[in-house]
C-alpha cells in the first residue's frame, strides 16, 4: 500500500482598511502519495496536480476559496476620501465598486486609541449627515453633503455605501 500524505493550512483574512480579522479557518486533507518517496516532484506540473494527492490539495483549496467568498460577501465596500474641494468630496469608490449617482454614503474617521494597559482599539467617528453621489466614474466618485457641511473631513477619511 502507498504511503499517505497530509496537507494542512490555516487562513486568516484581514480587512485591508482597518486591520480587523474577517475570517480564520483551518483546513486539512489526506491522500495516498503515489510517487516514489525519493523522487523530486514538480508541484507546478500537471503530473502532480492530476495525482490523487494533488486533487485532494486542490479540493481543500477550493473549499477555502468558497469559505472566503462567503465570509466577505456581505462586507461593505470601504473607500477613502481623495480630496475635499468646495464642499465636494472625491472618493476612491466608483462604478467598478457598484457605486451610482444618487447613492448615499457615510463618511467617517477612524483613530487608534491605546488604553492604560497598552491595548489598541479602533474608534470610529461618523461625520453628520448623508453624503450623496453626484458623479460616479469607473474608480472614483464625487459626493456632496445633504447638510452642506464638509468641515473637518480630511483626505484618507473613510467612506462606505449606506
Amino acid at each position: 500500500s502507498s504511503p499517505r500524505r497530509v496537507f494542512s493550512m490555516t487562513l486568516q483574512v484581514y480587512d485591508g482598511i482597518n486591520g480587523g480579522l474577517l475570517f480564520t479557518s483551518s483546513y486539512q486533507g489526506e491522500e495516498e502519495w503515489t510517487f516514489d518517496r525519493f523522487e523530486d516532484i514538480d508541484e507546478f506540473s500537471s503530473t502532480f496536480w492530476q495525482s490523487r494527492y494533488g486533487q485532494a490539495v486542490d479540493s481543500v483549496i477550493s473549499e477555502a476559496i468558497e469559505d472566503i467568498k462567503q465570509s466577505t460577501a456581505c462586507q461593505p465596500i470601504t473607500g477613502r476620501v481623495i480630496s475635499v474641494v468646495n464642499n465636494r468630496i472625491s472618493i476612491s469608490l466608483g462604478r467598478d465598486n457598484g457605486i451610482s449617482e444618487k447613492d448615499e454614503m457615510y463618511v467617517y474617521q477612524a483613530k487608534e486609541v491605546i488604553d492604560n494597559r497598552g491595548r489598541e482599539y479602533l474608534q470610529y467617528s461618523l461625520y453628520p449627515g448623508t453624503f450623496i453621489v453626484e458623479s460616479a466614474f469607473s474608480n472614483s466618485s464625487v459626493v456632496f453633503s445633504d447638510t452642506g457641511v464638509t468641515a473637518n473631513i480630511q483626505n484618507n477619511d473613510f467612506v462606505v455605501k449606506k
